[in-house]
């Protein structure tokens, strides 16, 4: 069965508090219209039952709300850029991920994860009306900032979306792969010295965007391992590391 390029998903209606008003938003939530997702947002009641579902509509909605309270200079980024996008994403934070030029004087959340860095606008896009780093700059930062096992789900998927491999067509779709692959190593090495670069080189060199680790989302288990010491490592699919796994 030939695998679908993952899209991004829809966005949840999202509410203010300041919107609806305190006695509005109380009402809301107890009786069942209305979900937290936090302080001063809502989305309405979505009846989802899937875990991972229910959390990928809450974590998108509390990116919309985010993006309405705040008040300064922000891209989306990291793993929450790889959710906007609609990546595959093996286990769910609960950050959500900005990038800011400066580090900002307002009081931290405890939901949100900030990093601070420029951003070249050409690795700046609008997906949903949320500003996020393009596919090529989130590659980069999960790929350095996650655990590999994590990071190669991103990737592949990543440059799946990127490539658009197709098996029926493979000399084609790998020679798009690996023109994709070297643009990516060349962006890393541009970032030499910082932390992460080894373990984000390992994490595109051994992507696979044919889906071969496509997360299940009724498994359980360790998803793909990398070697990041520079060795060739042999690259298991989740099903298989699962299996392998100690108990």
């Amino acid at each position: 069965m030939h695998d679908p390029t993952p899209r991004p998903p829809d966005i949840p209606e999202t509410f203010l508090a300041r919107d609806l008003g305190v006695g509005g938003a109380r009402h809301g939530v107890r009786s069942g219209a209305l979900i937290k997702v936090r302080r001063g947002g809502y989305i309405r009641s979505h009846g989802v039952e899937q875990s991972w579902r229910r959390h990928e509509i809450e974590a998108l909605g509390r990116c919309v709300v985010l993006g309405q309270q705040l008040r300064c200079e922000y891209v989306f980024s990291h793993v929450t850029a790889a959710l906007i996008h609609g990546c595959w994403i093996w286990r769910p934070d609960r950050w959500t991920h900005l990038t800011q030029p400066v580090k900002p004087s307002t009081i931290r959340s405890a939901d949100v994860r900030r990093h601070v860095g420029a951003v070249d606008p050409e690795d700046v896009t609008v997906v949903h009306g949320l500003p996020v780093t393009s596919l090529e700059r989130t590659i980069e930062d999960c790929a350095m900032s996650m655990h590999p096992r994590d990071a190669l789900v991103v990737v592949d998927s990543a440059i799946r979306i990127l490539t658009r491999p197709d098996r029926r067509q493979r000399r084609s779709s790998d020679a798009r792969i690996e023109q994709v692959r070297s643009a990516l190593l060349a962006r890393l090495e541009r970032r030499r010295g910082q932390r992460g670069i080894v373990k984000a080189r390992a994490v595109v060199t051994h992507a696979d965007p044919y889906g071969n680790r496509r997360p299940k989302r009724c498994c359980g288990g360790s998803p793909s391992r990398v070697d990041c010491r520079g060795q060739s490592p042999r690259v298991p699919s989740p099903r298989r590391a699962a299996s392998t796994s100690p108990t």
